[in-house]
């Protein structure tokens, strides 16, 4: 059995896909299709995976680097990337997953409804996105905790002047 592929990017296409699931170019009955049998061993599978993997990769080597200088940055920048890592890449597999699924249902009503993957431009926004979200957060929770500790720090201050008054008898202004 032959499998279809990209012409594109050499994704495995199922027999009646319309659009490539991984770089949603569309695939026309009449464009030439690339056949590979099971059994070829080629690189297409790495090529494929690799560049969505790899913003996650150089990401961990920089925390990682970052820890044996700086454990404290290397969290921040774990509390900070982490999450915006996490939703870009649950928004783009939730994504090719519902194309994977409208592609194949081969019905018309599918093909009406198709979703295209995320391209690299959303991508790029949800990951913005959801840094900033998550920034804001981080700050607004830093800058309250802040502000709680400065009022307590005040209480105990004045706490403790007022009990060195009455040690030292000084009378209350």
């Amino acid at each position: 059995m032959t499998m279809s592929h990209c012409p594109h990017c050499q994704a495995e296409l199922t027999p009646r896909a319309r659009f490539c699931w991984l770089c949603g170019n569309a695939v026309a009955a009449d464009s030439p299709i690339f056949l590979q049998s099971p059994g070829d061993s080629s690189s297409a599978v790495l090529r494929k995976k690799l560049p969505a993997y790899l913003p996650l990769g150089i990401v961990a080597l920089v925390i990682v680097g970052t820890y044996y200088e700086s454990p404290g940055l290397a969290i921040l920048l774990v509390l900070l990337l982490g999450p915006a890592l996490l939703v870009t890449y649950a928004r783009s597999w939730s994504r090719e997953r519902r194309v994977r699924q409208s592609q194949s249902s081969g019905t018309i009503a599918a093909a009406a409804t198709a979703v295209a993957p995320l391209t690299g431009n959303e991508k790029a926004a949800t990951f913005l996105t959801t840094f900033f979200v998550t920034f804001a957060t981080v700050a607004g929770t830093t800058l309250v905790a802040v502000c709680v500790l400065a009022v307590y720090a005040f209480i105990l201050f004045a706490s403790v002047i007022s009990v060195l008054f009455q040690l030292c008898g000084i009378s209350k202004p």
